[in-house]
């Protein structure tokens, strides 16, 4: 594939600079596949012939190698949106996704157009968001407000706008990064834009994402036993303990509270957690997945816990037999 360059000029109304010279570059492109028609791209705006030469050399080696993408108007929030509507997956991802894209990107970065979103783009929203790690704080109707706690779901019902969604914690900017850079990564895949431009940006760090106060919040050998043993005997005291010593994920601890004993092996000291329960927007949803493609998790008790899960189940068969009919 060949192209040209050639130079143009532009008036303006400065009495000075009357006229001034751009350059304009056009390339030729594959026929239409249906029709056969001939095809070319082009472009203007360059102040120097150089400048034109080389964008003009970069686009002719990409329609060779055959990963030329034609520009495309259409706006980040076009895209995001049709993005949100088309993913298959989790309920609690995709909430996560959509106030990521609802809540903090479109309203700042919507207008931009999809193809030419850079990663200074991205840096921009992230330090926005961030504001020096400070909450805004603003004055509705003559009481202080801080950062919308509705996640977008009444935003607009409470006059809400895109400045109290400022002052983000690292962990939830990363959060946004994380959907930026998935939804490019299809859109590149798709072919609708040349480049990942979130591999280039520069989010929070891993490291930033760790609460110190967490971190800190954290019990010692010494605190969990203690807790353990104030809690043995209490009617959820073999939960706690299996909790302690399984290393289960949240949405697993929720499914253990209706484990069934069918997946409990006493015989063998093991138990296989296959359902999680998660929260989305205040409401429980229970996922037949794991958190990946090995859905069920299958977790080895020591033998304190089986102790414990074996008096559990005696106590229950006895319930069972106080409240049966007749006794």
């Amino acid at each position: 594939m060949s192209g040209s360059v050639t130079k143009y000029e532009v008036s303006t109304r400065d009495p000075v600079t009357r006229r001034f010279e751009r350059w304009r570059i056009r390339w030729e492109l594959p026929p239409d596949p249906y029709t056969g028609e001939r095809r070319q791209g082009s472009r203007r705006g360059f102040t120097s012939r150089k400048e034109a030469e080389r964008a003009l050399a970069e686009i002719v080696g990409a329609v060779n190698a055959g990963t030329y993408v034609s520009p495309s108007r259409e706006s980040l929030a076009t895209y995001l949106t049709s993005w949100l509507r088309g993913l298959r997956v989790k309920p609690t991802t995709l909430d996560n996704y959509r106030v990521a894209a609802e809540v903090h990107t479109i309203p700042r970065l919507g207008g931009v157009v999809l193809s030419e979103l850079s990663p200074e783009h991205l840096d921009d929203l992230y330090r926005e968001l961030e504001v020096h790690g400070k909450a805004v704080r603003i004055v509705v109707e003559g009481r202080r407000a801080g950062t919308c706690r509705t996640a977008g779901i009444t935003c607009k019902a409470n006059g809400c706008s895109p400045d109290r969604h400022q002052g983000l914690k690292p962990k939830t900017i990363r959060h946004v990064h994380g959907m930026l850079h998935k939804a490019l990564q299809d859109a590149l895949e798709r072919g609708h834009v040349r480049r990942n431009v979130a591999d280039l940006a520069n989010p929070p760090t891993a490291r930033q994402t760790r609460s110190r106060r967490a971190r800190e919040q954290c019990w010692t050998v010494g605190q969990l036993r203690h807790f353990l043993e104030h809690t043995g005997g209490d009617r959820f005291g073999p939960v706690w303990q299996m909790i302690a010593t399984t290393g289960m994920r949240r949405a697993e601890v929720r499914k253990v509270c209706g484990l069934r004993w069918d997946d409990v092996d006493l015989d063998r000291g093991r138990i296989r957690v296959a359902q999680t329960i998660t929260e989305v927007r205040g409401r429980p949803v229970e996922q037949l997945d794991g958190k990946s493609d090995a859905a069920a998790r299958t977790f080895a008790v020591d033998g304190r816990t089986l102790q414990a899960l074996h008096e559990w189940r005696a106590r229950q068969a006895e319930d069972e037999l106080v409240s049966a009919p007749g006794t």
